[in-house]
């Protein structure tokens, strides 16, 4: 279904309303099939939040997709960070799957990676990301500390922050969050000096960063865990500011 979509916008491009609502049934579908948000405890809210996410990082996925070799890379990191949680918390299917997505991304990224011979368009974008918000819904990520339910949010804290940051840099200009705009942070980057392989460099390192704050989380005591996740919050807010100064 997602798939679909994609490749009909890449070829004509659709409008936002009937993109989202697409989207919103594949949730539901993934909903009706047992894999949603459960921790909260009213089933409403825990319905609600479920279409929230994967819609969200579904098109946060989307909008990554802006550089040669951006969105498949973090991809690999991200499922490749869900495959090592999935074992470590005894899974079998939905590591597995999240490790054949990475190798997909893998083979991809060769022939994407700076110079790129072919992209993967909205068709691949949204579907990974789909499968990305889809993968993060299976996991129980640890009995240690409850706050461990903030672990897909820092996996896949690259295309989440960026999408939030031109979010905020839209709505400071007066321009609908859903047009196009070069405020993403990799082009940002791009023009304060840095080329793409640089770019790249500085987006994978920040991904693998994520990577390892949300496996050692799932290791330690609420409290460090929370101060944990606070630096990384402290961080994007500094960050974001930075990189909004940037004319």
């Amino acid at each position: 279904m997602i798939f679909v979509l994609g490749l009909v916008d890449d070829i004509k491009k659709l409008s936002v309303p009937l993109k989202f609502s697409v989207q919103i049934l594949a949730a539901v579908t993934l909903i009706i099939f047992g894999i949603k948000v459960q921790f909260l405890g009213n089933e409403f809210l825990n319905i609600t939040l479920t279409i929230i996410w994967v819609v969200g990082v579904t098109n946060a996925f989307n909008l990554l997709d802006i550089m040669d070799g951006l969105s498949s890379g973090i991809a690999v990191i991200a499922t490749l960070t869900f495959f090592v949680l999935g074992v470590d918390a005894g899974k079998l299917f939905s590591p597995f799957a999240a490790l054949a997505l990475a190798g997909s991304c893998f083979g991809f990224l060769y022939y994407n990676f700076p110079p790129a011979k072919i992209f993967m368009g909205d068709a691949g974008s949204l579907f990974i990301g789909f499968m990305l918000a889809s993968f993060s819904l299976t996991e129980s990520y640890t009995k240690i500390n409850n706050l461990a339910v903030l672990t897909p949010v820092v996996i896949l804290g690259v295309p989440i922050f960026d999408t939030f940051f031109v979010m905020w840099m839209r709505a400071r200009q007066g321009k609908p969050v859903y047009f196009g705009s070069p405020d993403h942070f990799p082009l940002r980057l791009k023009r304060s000096g840095l080329s793409v392989r640089q770019v790249i460099t500085v987006t994978y390192s920040t991904g693998l960063a994520l990577a390892v704050v949300a496996y050692v989380s799932t290791k330690l005591p609420v409290v460090q865990a929370g101060t944990l996740y606070l630096l990384v919050f402290a961080f994007s807010i500094f960050s974001g500011i930075k990189l909004s100064r940037m004319k």
